[in-house]
């Protein structure tokens, strides 16, 4: 490829303004409106001096802006010339990007099939508790990064993976699976906060489940008592009349003998019910 030397030449210009001369001039003509106060009756002269003093300032921001344009044409010219020829080399540049984007993609599409391979290698059983896309470091793929470094990293992801697994067994939770689910997801912290929570649900239902017993042990008891003490209360039921002139009684029978002996000693007949 030739080499392009780009060639101009920039004379700076100078431009003459009798500025000191304006300066004075200037400076004398607003000294009139030092100490100048608008009555009533100079109302109309005031808005006159005001559009006077406006024109003079109109007058010099015309000339200024007429000055510039005429100063900086010749830049303004330059930059389009110049950005006319670098346009020309756009395309080439844009279609050496293009497949080099290409490349690079198809490099780290490699690098990422070898970090699978060295993950997997590593990791074996634990890559269930954390996923290559957890622990992925977009800095692997760079081409500065090779596989020792890699390796370095995942060892580190390794051993922190071990010891989370250990603090979770270590707990000796009745929910450990639920618990060992939830860090694959969420890590240690949600995994131990969820572990609390779901023990102090145990605890509360365990809770509701002995005040239940209880309740339903206290029931049985009143019932057991209320049954008794109803067949105490038909032991000792007050005698009654039949229509058929007989009179019933009910004896318990533990008492059944003894009664039994009594009617017989005085002749009182009775009959079995």
């Amino acid at each position: 490829m030739s080499e392009l030397q780009l060639k101009s030449k920039c004379v700076p210009g100078t431009i003459d303004l009798n500025s000191e001369d304006l300066k004075k001039n200037i400076a004398a003509m607003v000294s009139a409106y030092t100490d100048y106060v608008v009555t009533e009756d100079g109302i109309a002269q005031a808005k006159k001096d005001k559009a006077t003093l406006k024109k003079i300032q109109k007058a010099m921001s015309d000339k200024r802006i007429e000055i510039k344009g005429i100063y900086t044409a010749p830049l303004t010219e330059f930059e389009n010339k110049v950005k006319e020829l670098s346009a020309l080399i756009d395309e080439p540049v844009n279609l050496i990007d293009k497949q080099l984007k290409l490349f690079e993609e198809e490099r780290v599409e490699k690098k990422k099939a070898r970090i699978a391979e060295i993950y997997a290698e590593m990791m074996g059983d634990l890559a269930e508790y954390c996923t290559l896309e957890q622990a992925f470091k977009n800095e692997w793929t760079n081409a500065s990064f090779n596989d020792q470094a890699v390796r370095f990293d995942i060892s580190a992801v390794k051993m922190q993976t071990e010891n989370d697994i250990e603090a979770i067994k270590a707990l000796k939770s009745e929910n450990e699976k639920a618990v060992l689910d939830d860090y694959k997801i969420a890590g240690l912290a949600h995994a131990v906060h969820l572990n609390n929570v779901l023990n102090e649900a145990s605890q509360k239902a365990a809770e509701a489940a002995r005040i239940k017993a209880e309740e339903e042990a206290a029931r049985k008891i009143e019932q057991k008592a209320e049954a008794a003490k109803k067949t105490e209360i038909e032991k000792h039921e007050p005698t009654k009349v039949t229509e058929t002139g007989y009179v019933s009684i009910k004896i318990g029978f533990d008492f059944w003998y003894k009664a039994k002996e009594v009617l017989e000693d005085n002749w009182i007949p009775f009959e079995e019910a």
